[in-house]
C-alpha cells in the first residue's frame, strides 16, 4: 500500500522549523530528518511492512560506535511526566497516519521542549533514565521468567 507520508509530515512538524529553527536536511516516502547545529529529529514509517511510525531525538555531537545515539518519544514522554508509552504508532491508511502525524507532533510539543531547545543537561538526565530502565528492565526480566515459567 502506497501512502503519502511527507506531505503530512511536514504541515504536522513545521513548528520545527518555525519556532525552533530547524531545517529539515533530508526526505524521502518513509523517512524525514530536522537539524540545527546541536539536535537532530528523526521521523520514520515503515510503509511496506508494519507501518509503523517512530520519532527520534538526539544530540549530533554524540557518538557510539559512529552512530548518533537518538532518544525515541516514548521516552522523552517518560522523561516530561507524559504518559505515552508506545514506542511507535501505526497507520495503516492515509487518514490514519494524518492523524497519527499530528499526536506525535503534540507530544513532541509537549514534552519535547527542552531538547529542542537544545538542553545539554535535559539529554544527560534522559541518558541517566534510559540506563536506569535498562537495570530495572535487566533485574526484572529473570522474575518474569521465574513467574511465567
Amino acid at each position: 500500500m502506497k501512502i503519502g507520508f511527507t506531505p503530512g509530515v511536514l504541515r504536522h512538524f513545521a513548528f520545527l522549523e518555525t519556532d525552533y529553527s530547524f531545517r529539515c536536511v533530508y526526505s524521502s516516502s518513509q523517512d524525514v530528518r530536522w537539524e540545527d547545529s546541536v539536535v537532530f529529529v528523526d521521523l520514520r514509517f515503515d510503509s511496506q511492512r508494519s507501518y509503523e511510525l517512530y520519532l527520534s531525538v538526539g544530540r549530533l555531537a554524540v557518538l557510539v560506535d559512529g552512530q548518533h545515539v537518538p532518544f525515541g518519544l516514548d521516552e522523552i514522554s517518560r522523561f516530561g511526566g507524559g504518559a505515552w508509552g508506545s514506542w511507535a504508532v501505526h497507520a495503516r491508511d492515509e487518514g490514519e497516519l494524518d492523524e497519527r502525524l499530528h499526536e506525535v507532533a503534540s507530544i513532541l510539543k509537549d514534552v519535547g521542549q527542552r531538547f529542542l531547545l537544545t538542553d545539554a543537561q535535559a539529554f544527560a538526565e534522559l541518558a541517566v533514565q534510559r540506563q536506569r530502565e535498562c537495570t530495572e528492565y535487566a533485574l526484572n526480566k529473570p522474575l518474569l521468567r521465574a513467574r511465567i515459567g
